[in-house]
């Protein structure tokens, strides 16, 4: 069994994994979570939701989700099978790299994941169809929590990957989500409230 964790090159808060694996010619075995790994790394999580995300054309754009206190969710994120770029904006107010973006490209081949803190926006373009992941989070989804930022917003200036996904889809609602301004103002008057 290997594995490892690593911090990410722009956020080292959040961390890249690849959990131990077995493999021989039945097949695998492969670890999602282990508690004694995280500990050891000082990421603790009382995990209290999982959930099996399916995309099944590349092109599907979700995001960019904003969880607001007090539901704000620290998250484990795993792929199963497929490819898919997964998008983080620090909106951890007074954090040095607060309004950065960064990526992680979650490859099922790899098996690879990340673990990102509570305090970050999460957005993903699928990279190739049927696309499967596994997400833990630390707080159930709240919808009265729960906002978004314009996947296209010029004061980000998100490098997604668009021409390997192909034809872009996204909801209505999605490309619907206010400005970055607009959810730092919100974040700003949350934490005053």
């Amino acid at each position: 069994m290997n594995g490892s964790i690593a911090p990410h090159p722009i956020f080292p808060d959040v961390r890249l994994l690849s959990l131990p694996h077995f493999e021989d010619d039945r097949g695998f075995m492969s670890r999602i979570y282990d508690r004694d790994i995280f500990n050891k790394e000082n990421i603790v999580c009382d995990f209290v939701q999982t959930s099996h995300s399916h995309t099944g054309k590349a092109g599907v754009l979700r995001g960019i989700f904003v969880s607001l206190p007090p539901f704000r969710e620290s998250k484990v994120v795993r792929i199963l099978n497929g490819r898919m770029q997964w998008v983080l904006v620090d909106l951890r107010l007074g954090s040095s790299s607060f309004g950065r973006w960064g990526e992680v490209v979650l490859d099922g081949r790899e098996r690879n994941g990340f673990f990102a803190p509570a305090g970050f926006a999460h957005g993903c373009l699928c990279l190739q169809d049927s696309t499967d992941l596994i997400l833990l989070a630390d707080h159930p989804f709240s919808p009265q929590h729960s906002t978004g930022i314009r996947w296209d917003d010029p004061a980000l200036s998100l490098g997604w990957r668009l021409e390997e996904a192909g034809a872009l889809q996204i909801s209505s609602a999605h490309s619907a989500y206010p400005s970055f301004e607009e959810t730092r103002q919100l974040l700003e008057r949350t934490y005053l409230d």
